[in-house]
């Protein structure tokens, strides 16, 4: 299993994810996310390479939700998986 880095801006994005479910759903909203997040974490962990890489050079993209993607980049000689962007197409919907 890889080890998992979550960059700084990953975590920014967590955060405003996080705040905006609070601010504008219900409880059960964010805790389906929560749950979501982590079983996409999850299988990341033991398999990096089930998602399909992205136009930008080694990054993929894992599919939480409809709304909510994982970028990340893995090394495996490291055996390292680093979370670059954790993103939200409300909070941002013209970068769909």
């Amino acid at each position: 299993m890889y080890k998992l880095l979550i960059s700084d801006r990953a975590q920014s994005d967590i955060r405003n994810v996080f705040a905006y479910l609070i601010e504008n759903w219900p409880e059960s909203v964010r805790i389906k996310f929560e749950q979501e997040l982590f079983k996409t974490v999850q299988i990341l962990k033991k398999d990096p390479e089930i998602f399909p890489l992205t136009d930008l050079k080694d990054i993929r993209k894992a599919v939480i939700t409809k709304h909510n993607s994982i970028l990340y980049s893995f090394h495996t000689s490291k055996g390292e998986i680093r979370i670059v962007r954790i993103f939200d197409t409300r909070l941002h919907p013209k970068k769909r």
